[in-house]
């Protein structure tokens, strides 16, 4: 998956994430290092457990926030709107069809079905259009950041298959040019050192090249 672009967060001690928020410039897979441009122009080579995605501090956020938003007991009354708490819209309508025991409430759903929810996963109907409303102005943002960093992501693509297919041009030529004079080479190590090295600061393994 690419991450080039994506935000994040810095974590604290205790695995929370912290106000410190940038985005993601560069990653070794090698030694999971994560290059980052903070927000404060700063860059930083940082271990990947130390940071927490933008999707995951949304996620904890919303889920703290539909634990502060669910229904109390008063709230359900028959016949009162309610919508089933979700990360994701459009949410579920429905109306309370009896009164809760045991924490339970009977919802009958717009599409007819009735079910016991728990009311802790219930939201009043002000709250959940408002939540409905949210959720799906959150869903277009990500939308639209998802398609700029696949667009982005196919721009530079190109252009490094571009630079990788004038390097594999050269290269033959080079293997042209050593089998022409009776040579391979393979066996060219202070010819090819050069290359190796470069394949390996680009993330490449050539360890087993010669073996």
């Amino acid at each position: 998956m690419n991450m080039i672009g994506k935000v994040v967060y810095l974590r604290d001690e205790h695995g929370y994430a912290t106000e410190k928020r940038g985005r993601i410039m560069s990653v070794n897979h090698s030694n999971n290092m994560i290059g980052v441009l903070w927000d404060n122009g700063r860059t930083q080579l940082i271990v990947v457990t130390s940071l927490i995605s933008e999707e995951q501090v949304q996620k904890e956020q919303n889920e703290q926030r539909l634990k502060e938003m669910h229904m109390k007991i008063e709230q359900c009354t028959v016949g009162a709107v309610v919508y089933r708490a979700s990360t994701h819209a459009p949410l579920t309508r429905g109306k309370i069809a009896g009164p809760p025991q045991n924490n339970l409430a009977i919802v009958e759903w717009d599409g007819g079905t009735l079910t016991k929810v728990d009311i802790n996963h219930l939201l009043t109907e002000a709250d959940g259009l408002a939540e409905n409303k949210r959720l799906t102005a959150e869903n277009k943002r990500l939308t639209d950041e998802k398609d700029r960093l696949e667009r982005e992501f196919k721009k530079v693509q190109d252009e490094c298959k571009s630079k990788m297919e004038q390097a594999a041009t050269l290269i033959k030529e080079a293997a042209k040019l050593a089998q022409s004079h009776g040579q391979d080479i393979q066996d060219m190590y202070e010819v090819t050192r050069g290359f190796e090295h470069a394949m390996d600061e680009a993330g490449w393994r050539t360890s087993s090249w010669h073996c």
